[in-house]
């Protein structure tokens, strides 16, 4: 009876295994941003439209992030949100301002789906922003891919720094893991 079940478990570990190595990831570098800003200096977006490549509409996307190196600064201990919406209109990075090609200034998002990380420590770190679920959604066509807009919550006491990995790296990372339709 022992041997059966240790036979049962290495079976279903090893299906485990399997299904796992059959799952691909990519690393997608963010090398150009677009920054805009309102008249008055008082919001401040930041826009990237990586070329994600999703292979077809049927993949599962296992998990997404968006892998930024930040550095907030805050006087106080005031929590910094940094909510990460989809794009809803098609936009170049070389014609973009707060009120150019958009309907709403500032951009036009989907405003009730994003992903948020909350930042309590005002130091210099490596953030990694969960975006499984736009990412889920641009890849099967529920929202249109047209990038993604990053906010920093409103605080007058909040700054909010981004550096490149290394000297001449990417301004930030998106490591897609998705597999086949029917792997699981």
């Amino acid at each position: 009876m022992k041997v059966k079940n240790i036979i049962a478990s290495l079976t279903a570990l090893m299906f485990v295994l399997a299904v796992s190595a059959m799952a691909a990831e990519n690393i997608i570098e963010v090398n150009q941003v677009s920054v805009i800003h309102s008249e008055d200096m008082s919001e401040i977006h930041v826009l990237a439209k990586p070329e994600l490549g999703f292979p077809d509409t049927t993949m599962h996307i296992d998990r997404a992030f968006l892998n930024i190196l930040a550095a907030p600064q805050t006087d106080d201990t005031t929590f910094i949100s940094i909510r990460v919406h989809p794009i809803t209109t098609d936009w170049d990075v070389n014609n973009v301002g707060w009120d150019t090609p958009w309907q709403n200034p500032g951009g036009d998002i989907v405003e009730t789906r994003y992903a948020e990380y909350m930042i309590t420590l005002p130091e210099l770190q490596d953030i990694s922003i969960d975006i499984t679920d736009l990412c889920s959604r641009w890849a099967d066509g529920r929202i249109p891919y047209y990038g993604f807009l990053v906010t920093i919550s409103e605080s007058s006491l909040a700054q909010f720094t981004m550096e490149r990995y290394g000297d001449s790296g990417p301004i930030a990372t998106v490591s897609l893991k998705y597999r086949a339709p029917g792997i699981w």
